[in-house]
């Protein structure tokens, strides 16, 4: 439009040209408007016909709502019966398993008490025992140190006796030239020490008694048994 209001001889900020571009801008806005009205009316008839068959696609999803609402409420009952009847079956299986538990518990707990004794009677044997080998090998330090002290003793009366066996000849020679009497050596007499035996068989008798006391009841003819083959009836029940 510019160029064509150029080659008619308006220039621009004419009347002329000012009318011609207000027309020119009218006309377009008119074009603009007939388009929009015509895309209203195209929308209003499309959303008209979705409405239409929304609705009909409700009423059918409603029918199939229904009619799976029915079927879901039948399989809920069903789903239902099968968990109680699972829950049954499962409570009584953990009734089971709790008794089995408990049984095989007191089974264990009986095995603990025997095993249990069975190692307090070789703890106090064996506590016996350390305190008979204690007895004995103090018994054999005091001998072995009673030993030593009548070596120490034995040597050195057996020096004082040949000391004096070394002198006699000179308190001889000494008597004869100033005529004394003749000394004779003394000699010191030996004296042995009394070393008490250790208890071997008293503590070994306590162990037996004490081992005795921790047999459980129901061991207690066995025990009888045994004992009388090991000490041959020298030891009553």
């Amino acid at each position: 439009l510019q160029t064509q209001l150029a080659n008619q001889g308006i220039p621009p900020g004419s009347e002329a040209y000012r009318a011609a571009m207000t027309e020119q801008n009218q006309r377009e806005n008119d074009l603009v408007s007939q388009a929009a009205l015509q895309g209203i009316s195209l929308d209003q008839a499309a959303r008209q016909q979705a409405f239409g068959e929304q609705s009909a696609a409700a009423q059918f999803a409603n029918q199939a709502a229904l009619s799976g609402f029915g079927a879901n409420v039948q399989n809920q009952q069903l789903y239902n019966q099968a968990v109680q009847q699972n829950l049954q079956q499962g409570l009584s299986i953990q009734d089971a398993q709790n008794r089995a538990a408990q049984q095989m518990f007191g089974q264990r707990m009986d095995i603990q008490g025997l095993y249990n004794t069975a190692l307090a009677q070789n703890q106090n044997v064996a506590l016996q025992q350390q305190a008979a080998a204690n007895a004995a090998q103090a018994q054999q330090f005091n001998q072995a140190l009673q030993a030593g002290q009548f070596g120490n003793t034995a040597l050195q009366q057996s020096l004082a006796q040949q000391l004096a066996l070394r002198n006699q000849p000179l308190n001889e020679i000494t008597a004869l030239m100033s005529g004394s009497q003749v000394q004779m050596p003394q000699f010191q007499g030996y004296t042995g020490a009394n070393v008490a035996a250790a208890p071997v068989f008293g503590a070994a008798q306590v162990a037996w008694c004490d081992g005795r006391s921790l047999v459980p009841p129901y061991w207690a003819p066995r025990s009888g048994q045994w004992r009388t083959r090991v000490t041959g009836g020298m030891m009553a029940a």
